[in-house]
């Protein structure tokens, strides 16, 4: 039921990066029991959530909607001169 509550939290962007925290760690503990065709899955799920840890929701998101659209934004580097 947990990871239920989770997904949806993910899926509709609610507390994104908390839901994605958690989810993180489920996948985690279930990392540790599993056997090793599992842990692929499990290994790629548990990248993806800290992805969403740093990167948050994406911009049709309940988050963004009401905490406002959070851009990444790169500086230019000083040492290339164009």
């Amino acid at each position: 039921m947990l990871e239920l509550a989770l997904v949806l939290a993910l899926a509709v962007g609610v507390v994104t990066p908390v839901a994605a925290l958690f989810s993180g760690g489920f996948q985690v503990a279930c990392l540790v029991h599993a056997d090793w065709p599992h842990a692929a899955t499990l290994m790629i799920a548990t990248v993806t959530a800290i992805a969403l840890v740093l990167t948050g929701a994406g911009a049709y998101s309940v988050d963004a909607r009401l905490f406002g659209r959070r851009r990444l934004v790169v500086p230019p580097d000083p040492m290339d001169s164009d």
